[in-house]
């Protein structure tokens, strides 16, 4: 957090566009795969367990009985944007690579400097 001087609600966001994007990657995944998806929330779940052990602390809990809301708030938080991703993917046409169909001249080939 010191580094990126970004708040923890932030910095859940990033790192799980970058989580998703990279699981996408490793797992030979689409974007409109669960397994990216999956795997992020795995790797919410983990951070979240090893913040509740004590080994890596970041908030100061106000009490016992808060630690649940303060990972649940963290989890979404995390797992917002992969979400997004997901549905984008899945049910709308954004991340669809344009498909050249033959004898339609494409938009940047066309002259347009004629009057």
């Amino acid at each position: 957090m010191e580094l990126s001087s970004l708040d923890r609600d932030s910095l859940h966001i990033h790192v799980s566009i970058l989580a998703y994007l990279l699981a996408c990657i490793v797992l030979r995944a689409k974007a409109y795969s669960l397994r990216p998806w999956f795997a992020v929330l795995a790797l919410a779940l983990f951070g979240e367990y090893v913040d509740g052990q004590g080994l890596v602390s970041y908030t100061d809990y106000p009490d016992q009985s808060t630690i649940w809301k303060f990972h649940g708030k963290d989890i979404i938080n995390t797992m917002i944007a992969p979400t997004i991703l997901l549905f984008g993917a899945r049910f709308t046409r954004v991340f669809e690579k344009p498909v050249a169909s033959a004898g339609v001249p494409e938009l940047d080939s066309v002259d347009s400097g004629e009057n």
